[in-house]
């Protein structure tokens, strides 16, 4: 859709979600992605990202929650999450809408980083039970 969108009209942004979890479990929506980023450099858009801390979907969903999907538990996993997204040049990172994560995620985005290796991102995974948010459930097909 995004590509389409860029066809038609020139944003100066795409929003998109992006984290680890998904890149490792969909590597279709990656290599999607990597068009979308592609297309975006070239033409001067901006790649804004969301669900960087996204664990996965609150199996309670009709409790209240601060945000719509239950945020990584871990200190650790969060920033290894927020390093993901921020290792790479071309990407913005957009903060979570729980924002008792806003101060950590600053703190994270503003002090020395290194990109996170695939075997700490699996790692964080398994122990974190991270899911993808977009998993072809019920919410996507309403």
């Amino acid at each position: 859709m995004h590509l389409r969108s860029l066809a038609e009209a020139p944003f100066a942004s795409v929003l998109a979600p992006w984290n680890h979890c998904l890149a490792a479990a969909f590597p279709e929506y990656a290599d999607d992605m990597a068009m979308l980023r592609e297309l975006c450099a070239t033409q001067g858009v901006a790649v804004q990202t969301i669900k960087a801390l996204a664990r996965g979907r609150w199996p309670d969903p009709t409790e209240p929650h601060f945000s719509w999907y239950e945020p990584i538990g871990g200190p650790e996993a969060r920033r290894r999450a927020i390093e993901f997204v921020l290792a790479e040049p071309d990407l913005f990172l957009n903060t979570s809408s729980d924002a008792r994560l806003l101060t950590e995620t600053l703190e994270v985005a503003s002090g020395p980083r290194r990109a996170p290796t695939p075997a700490d991102l699996a790692a964080d995974r398994k122990a974190e039970g991270i899911t993808p948010l977009f998993d072809g459930a019920e919410l996507e097909r309403i």
